[in-house]
């Protein structure tokens, strides 16, 4: 292994390491968010014997624009940022407020339909 092998796969643990800390800090951040929350394992075994009984099961995940697209709905107002991905990344369109407000509305319903929702730490999620 060369040094800057070594070197790249050290920053690359180095890396994973403070990602997994960042999200233990919003454990304690945002308490509420995390209360009832299944761990990887937990959510796999409840797929795994959803599907093994021939149970319907809904899952799905929110992604960096959604959850952002929500996060800025509550706040009553949606950057340039947002209305730029929500039309390029999510497909969404118009992506006026009225559209996005709209769009937010509509993934909010949805939402309440699952049985399993995936997250990982991105920007409004926890919040």
């Amino acid at each position: 292994m060369t040094p800057s092998t070594w070197l790249l796969q050290r920053a690359r643990r180095g890396k994973e390491r403070l990602k997994l800390w960042d999200a233990e800090l919003d454990r304690l951040r945002y308490p509420a968010y995390y209360r009832g929350r299944l761990s990887p394992e937990e959510a796999n075994l409840l797929l795994y014997n959803r599907l093994r009984q021939g149970k319907p099961v809904m899952a799905g995940k929110l992604g960096s624009v959604e959850s952002r697209l929500l996060g800025e709905q509550r706040y009553g107002r949606f950057s340039r940022r947002t209305r730029l991905h929500a039309h390029q990344n999510a497909g969404i369109f118009p992506t006026d407020d009225q559209g996005l407000a709209t769009a937010a509305a509509e993934l909010w319903t949805a939402l309440h339909s699952l049985d399993l929702l995936g997250c990982w730490p991105v920007e409004y999620q926890a919040r």
